[in-house]
């Protein structure tokens, strides 16, 4: 990120690729990860779950929220399999 930040990381396109990682940039100057080594690429409705998991683990509230928000099973089964694989 210090690298991108600094300006020693050349632009390509829109994004930035550092040590096989690739981020964009938001207007506002938010760097963002795309995809490399350690990144898993996530739809913004398992993200959600991801975040939900985080707070409250393999839980029955976690269970109560992700149904309150309507995310599908496959949201969150791919968002636990990420949790559980990082030991969270």
């Amino acid at each position: 990120m210090q690298a991108i930040r600094s300006g020693a990381t050349p632009k390509i396109g829109d994004k930035f690729v550092v040590n096989g990682r690739t981020y964009g940039i938001h207007e506002n100057g938010t760097l963002y990860p795309i995809s490399g080594p350690g990144f898993h690429q996530l739809t913004r409705p398992q993200f959600k779950a991801l975040g939900v998991y985080n707070k409250f683990g393999e839980t029955a509230r976690a269970t109560q929220i992700l149904d309150n928000m309507g995310l599908a099973q496959a949201d969150r089964v791919a968002a636990l399999n990420i949790w559980k694989l990082y030991g969270m």
